[in-house]
């Protein structure tokens, strides 16, 4: 699984057996010899210019994403803060390895933002069919998937 860190607590009480199955890495390169850039996860927040409550809207985003509520988002949910100055959080260190964390902060500072398309989800629905399981990725793999990009995205096929 690439960029779910709330899987890291999951099994904590459920199933503890499973939890010493799971490792963790960085995200793999996508060109030989280049470091990777793993994708900015997290949700996105804004406010409409419509908004009769611009002031207030602005308010309640501060809080959410100032570093104190970054960091209690993450011990709440395993949603990792989408800044450094969240990782200072002190729960953090209790919960994840100091390896894990140094990871999650490596990951956050090589991160490239997503394709900015309100297609994303059909783009990464299909990216992940295409690429999945690794072992069946050949050197037909990225023209088959940009074929079935292209046809998802022009409603030939569903996902």
């Amino acid at each position: 699984m690439v960029n779910w860190t709330y899987i890291w607590t999951i099994y904590d009480k459920a199933q503890p057996e499973v939890k010493k199955d799971l490792a963790f890495t960085r995200y793999p390169q996508s060109t030989e010899g280049e470091e990777s850039a793993p994708p900015y996860g997290g949700i996105g927040v804004g406010v409409s210019k419509y908004s009769k409550h611009t002031d207030e809207a602005m308010q309640a985003i501060e809080c959410i994403t100032s570093p104190e509520n970054q960091g209690v988002n993450a011990e709440l949910t395993g949603n990792m803060p989408a800044s450094a100055a969240g990782y200072k959080y002190p729960a953090l260190a209790k919960i994840y390895p100091p390896a894990l964390l140094a990871l999650f902060q490596q990951s956050l500072n090589a991160a490239a933002p997503r394709t900015v398309t309100p297609y994303w989800a059909d783009i990464s629905g299909a990216l992940q069919s295409s690429w999945h399981p690794p072992d069946g990725v050949d050197a037909q793999t990225p023209p088959n998937s940009q074929k079935f990009i292209e046809d998802v995205l022009h409603g030939r096929v569903l996902l």
